[in-house]
């Protein structure tokens, strides 16, 4: 783009000072003619421009043009071949500003789009018409193929495929699109129609790529003659047997010593020679023939009518399987309905077993737990008995030692202590019967005999006197304190 300016602001250049010069000359005709005493209509006009002037600018103008003769710009995306006037070239593969010394520069793009279809597109660097190839069953069909190629990224490489080809136009028509149109019809020769529209077209694809990337194999036809359905002719003097024959073709690769594809122009292969890759490519389409789309139309009609003449076979098999199986299914049930009322029978009758033979062991559970519980209860009964027997004799034994010991005691000491306590209880008892009764007269009158005491006295002294003789106590008298009136 700048040197484009450049270029075109020197041919503005070049033009302004033709005309500058032109304008300069008439103007000074003009003037001449003035002194000579003619009227001119150059006389108002602004005076000529100086030889200097025009000279510049005509110089600075004819630099502009011859820039773009000196230098040019490598776009982004493209490889460019110098061809310098003495004869010598050189490759530009980097963007930027570049010399060339009015050299001629040839442009490649680092990657080359080619296309073969009916509807190409103008931005592809290469197009075809759609390729035409023939399968080994000699149906033909139409394939459209686009491929994506890169261009050698190092000079060594790509000086001697540009100096080969000299043009892009010249690479692409003459090595590109034919190895591509080889590829796609030796592909073709390895297939029949009916492998590719049953199945094989990712072989078929993978078989123009591998040749177009690596180069064209090598076949090897054979043919497979099989007989079979010898009839007789119905005309017995002919004596002619009829014969049907199926011949199948086979293609296969050929293979070296090694196992690897052999190639066509092995080691020649100009985009392995000159490191052009394919980086993409694409079997768009295979448009087989119509007669045989039509009879694979055919084919598929009948093998549908087959299918559904199998489905509903199959059908009526599934049907007939069903009613079975619905039989079958409603037999096991009358069977399992009875054995069923069987089991619950038998459960039943074992339950009612089972609960007829629990109810006896409970009671004889019962009767064996109230037999072990009156056995315990007597056992327990027998053991009070013996208890309170060995009590009682335990009681009697310590009544009869006790009474024996108060026995002793008793003769030992002749119930001292016993007696004793009688005395003392029954002079209690005397005293709590006279308390608070007034026996002792206030006024005592004392006879001539000097015996002042009373009747009551008297009286307390004999029962006591008589309760110590009952209880065999001896008690010893004392005289009795003297009275006042005795002082």
């Amino acid at each position: 783009m700048l040197l484009n300016m450049i270029t075109t602001t020197g041919y503005l250049l070049l033009l302004g000072a033709v005309l500058m010069g032109l304008y300069s000359w008439l103007r000074k005709t003009s003037f001449e003619n003035q002194q000579s005493g003619e009227d001119s209509m150059w006389k108002n006009l602004p005076k000529p421009f100086s030889k200097k002037v025009i000279a510049c600018i005509f110089i600075l103008g004819a630099i502009g043009i011859s820039v773009d003769k000196a230098i040019f710009y490598a776009e982004a995306g493209q490889s460019y071949l110098v061809q310098y006037p003495w004869g010598t070239q050189t490759a530009v593969l980097t963007p930027g500003f570049h010399p060339r010394w009015l050299g001629e520069t040839i442009v490649f793009k680092k990657f080359l789009t080619v296309s073969f279809g009916p509807d190409n597109n103008e931005d592809f660097s290469g197009t075809a018409p759609t390729q035409t190839i023939r399968f080994n069953d000699s149906v033909t069909a139409d394939v459209r193929l686009t491929a994506r190629f890169q261009l050698p990224e190092n000079a060594e490489q790509f000086l001697p495929m540009a100096i080969a080809y000299r043009s892009q136009e010249n690479l692409i028509n003459s090595s590109l699109i034919p190895a591509m149109q080889e590829s796609m019809r030796n592909a073709g020769r390895m297939f029949s129609a009916q492998e590719y529209i049953g199945g094989r077209g990712g072989d078929f694809e993978n078989a123009v790529l591998d040749q177009i990337r690596n180069g064209i194999y090598l076949l090897d036809v054979e043919e497979d003659r099989s007989s079979h359905g010898l009839k007789q002719v119905t005309d017995e003097a002919t004596r002619t047997i009829q014969q049907d024959q199926t011949i199948q073709v086979c293609v296969n690769i050929r293979r070296d010593m090694n196992g690897q594809e052999m190639r066509k122009d092995s080691g020649e292969n100009p985009l392995e020679k000159f490191g052009i890759t394919l980086a993409q490519a694409n079997v768009q389409d295979v448009d087989p023939d119509p007669k045989f789309k039509e009879k694979l139309q055919e084919q598929r009609d009948a093998a549908a009518q087959v299918a559904i003449e199998r489905q509903n076979a199959r059908k009526e098999e599934e049907r007939k399987k069903r009613i079975i199986a619905q039989g079958e299914a409603e037999k096991a049930e009358t069977q399992i309905g009875l054995e069923k009322k069987q089991i619950e029978q038998v459960v039943a009758a074992e339950t009612k077993a089972k609960m007829a033979k629990q109810e006896q062991l409970e009671r004889i559970t019962q009767a064996e737990t109230q037999k072990r519980e009156a056995e315990i209860e007597r056992q327990r009964k027998e053991v009070e008995l013996e208890t309170a027997k060995l009590e009682a004799q335990r009681q009697l034994e310590l009544a009869q030692a006790e009474a024996k010991a108060r026995e002793l005691k008793m003769k030992a000491d002749n119930a001292l202590e016993q007696r004793l306590a009688a005395y003392v209880e029954v002079s209690r008892v005397y005293a709590e019967a006279i308390r608070g009764n007034q026996i002792v007269p206030q006024v005592v009158v004392q006879g001539s005999e000097g015996k002042g005491g009373s009747n009551a006295t008297d009286l307390i002294n004999l029962l006591t006197a008589k309760a110590a003789h009952d209880l065999g106590v001896t008690i010893s008298e004392s005289a009795p304190p003297a009275t006042a009136a005795t002082k």
